[in-house]
């Protein structure tokens, strides 16, 4: 004698559940090798240029906001807040890391404290890029 069960049968769910596993592994697979750019907690607004270069690996980078009435302009090498008769002793201590240098300025900081920071890097050896955001389809691409 044959007997049928009563229940009505709930296949869709088991195939659900390879799904919903498998898109949770591309999630955090594409979460975990994606390239993760560290930024600073300092706020700038870069220039734009249609030129771009390739980013540097593992360069320092020194973020200079713009200073405002109310606030002085913020100077961070690799996150650390610093004052500018701090950087060469900082520089010569992180040379050993890298010797390439990238300068963050907000666009509206002012071209002397660029400059004082760029000449000092220079002085200590260092490889100095300026960063800046690229314009709307930026033509020029240098390697």
């Amino acid at each position: 004698m044959k007997l049928e069960s009563t229940l009505r049968r709930r296949s869709g769910f088991l195939h659900t559940v390879p799904v919903i596993d498998g898109v949770l592994m591309l999630l955090l697979f594409f979460l975990l090798g994606s390239n993760f750019t560290l930024q600073s907690g300092v706020n700038v607004t870069l220039p734009e240029s249609p030129a771009v270069l390739r980013p540097l690996k593992q360069a320092h980078e020194i973020v200079i906001s713009a200073a405002t009435a109310e606030t002085p302009a913020t100077l961070t090498l690799d996150g650390t807040p610093f004052f500018l008769p701090e950087l060469a002793d900082l520089l010569e201590a992180g040379r050993a890391q890298s010797a390439a240098l990238v300068i963050r300025a907000d666009r509206l900081t002012g071209y002397g404290t660029v400059f004082e920071v760029q000449n000092i890097a220079l002085t200590k050896g260092f490889t100095v890029a300026l960063a800046a955001s690229p314009a709307p389809g930026a033509p020029f691409s240098f390697p």
